[in-house]
């Protein structure tokens, strides 16, 4: 795991040790409600993942990014707002927002709201990011992680959607996924060729994560 740095503990502390404009890109999921609550998932599947507001970490984002670099933040469409303008207090311009459409949707209030089949991502840049292969859009089609025998994590994203995040950036450069959850972001740098730093809290997740990344190692690179 040459290029690849998976850290267990408190990415609060941690990225406080990291340097100045050390990565070329933020790409993460943080927690963003509890998931112990009958909102998402009452079940025992899941332990328990702390809410962070994104006003204690937006600002060690932007000084560890070099200049001219990108953050892209998931969330939900009720706290993007609130994660937009942590960022933009920080420095960020917030350029557009990622929209992710499932193929399936939520459970939820099933009858009185719309059945949800989306998430959101802020795109948020450090100074002026400029693409450097075909440009790429802003609503993305991609499978979702429904069952939950296919997630490791409550939360867990599909492979190929952090795949396009990664691809963002140029082979080689250093992608910071700070709530790392089951490796997801790290196994999307092992197969296109970036090199990333993961921090998760969680031991189990931790765990999770350091096999899937030996898995993806051993598998050839996505081209």
């Amino acid at each position: 795991m040459n290029d690849i740095r998976l850290l267990h503990g408190d990415c609060l502390s941690i990225m406080k040790t990291f340097a100045d404009g050390e990565f070329d890109m933020v790409v993460t999921d943080p927690p963003w409600m509890n998931y112990q609550t009958g909102h998402y998932d009452a079940s025992e599947w899941h332990r328990a993942i702390e809410v962070i507001s994104p006003a204690q970490y937006a600002s060690e984002m932007y000084r560890i990014l070099v200049d001219d670099s990108l953050a892209i933040v998931w969330c939900r469409w009720d706290v993007f707002q609130l994660h937009a303008d942590a960022f933009a207090a920080v420095g960020f311009s917030i350029k557009n927002c990622i929209v992710w459409a499932k193929p399936n949707h939520t459970a939820g209030d099933l009858n009185g709201n719309l059945g949800n089949k989306h998430e959101m991502a802020i795109f948020a840049v450090k100074g002026r990011w400029q693409r450097h292969s075909r440009r790429e859009v802003n609503l993305w089609n991609e499978k979702h992680l429904f069952s939950k025998g296919k997630r490791d994590h409550p939360t867990q994203k599909p492979v190929n959607l952090m795949v396009r995040c990664v691809k963002l950036t140029d082979p080689g450069d250093h992608v910071l996924d700070p709530f790392g959850g089951s490796g997801t972001t790290a196994v999307a740098c092992v197969k296109t060729g970036r090199r990333c730093t993961s921090i998760e809290i969680d031991k189990g997740y931790h765990d999770i994560s350091v096999k899937r990344v030996a898995e993806a190692q051993a598998q050839p690179l996505l081209l």
